[in-house]
Formats: structure tokens, C-alpha cells, sequence
């Protein structure tokens, strides 16, 4: 994990403790084994199910969020007259910032309330 990303582990590990000073969350990994519905299997061999995990937006597909419009000019030759003229017309770019989770990946997560609930917090390893 980054250094940014071992800052914030930390806080939600800190704030998800309990007054009584008890552990609240662990840091643990896992792997993606199925998408819809989604599974999670710890490398403790224990399988999470959908309802008990929780992805941040790094888990998930992320398109840029405006649409760039690019002008061309585009010289374009009139074979009859032999004149030309310049044209121009818009275009529209999206940009996929970063993709969600597929069966395989690794994945990162807080587990919460002694195993109540999973944040997934993010891919490890290659992206």
C-alpha cells in the first residue's frame, strides 16, 4: 500500500475501536471470487458474502467526470470547383480513470465490528 493509503488504514482502524479500548477493526486481505453476487474469499479460507462488504470508489469503475470537447479542422477539397474549406466538428473523450474489481484480483480490507462488515479499501498487487 501507499504511504497515503497506510495514513488512512490507520484512522478508520483507530476510529472504528470501541470506547472500551477493545480492537474495533483489522487490517486483512483477500481475494475476489465472484462479482454478482459479490464474494470475497480471506486468505484465511473464510468467504464473505455481498451483504457483509462495503467497497470504497477505488473498488470501482471511474470514468473521468466531464467530457472534454476537442475542436478539429479538418481542409476538406471540393473536387468539383478544385476550392476547399475549413470545417470543424466536435468530438467527445471519456477517460477510464481506473476499473473496478474482477474475480482474481487481491483486495485489501478493514474488518470491522469483529467481522460484522468488510471495507474494502482497495486492489493490491498489479493494476
Amino acid at each position: 500500500m501507499s504511504m497515503a493509503t497506510d495514513e488512512i488504514v490507520n484512522a478508520l482502524l483507530k476510529a472504528s475501536m470501541p470506547d472500551d479500548g477493545q480492537s474495533g477493526g483489522a487490517l486483512v486481505y483477500g481475494t475476489v471470487e465472484n462479482l454478482s453476487p459479490l464474494r470475497i474469499r480471506l486468505d484465511s479460507n473464510l468467504t464473505i458474502p455481498e451483504p457483509l462488504l462495503l467497497l470504497s470508489r477505488f473498488c470501482k469503475e471511474k470514468w473521468t467526470a466531464d467530457e472534454t470537447q476537442h475542436t478539429h479542422s479538418v481542409s476538406v477539397q471540393d473536387t468539383y470547383t478544385g476550392g476547399g474549406a475549413a470545417q470543424t466538428h466536435p468530438t467527445t473523450h471519456r477517460h477510464l480513470m481506473w476499473r473496478g474489481i474482477i474475480v482474481g484480483d487481491k483486495v485489501s480490507m478493514i474488518a470491522l465490528n469483529g467481522g460484522q462488515m468488510y471495507y474494502v479499501i482497495e486492489r493490491t498487487g498489479d493494476w
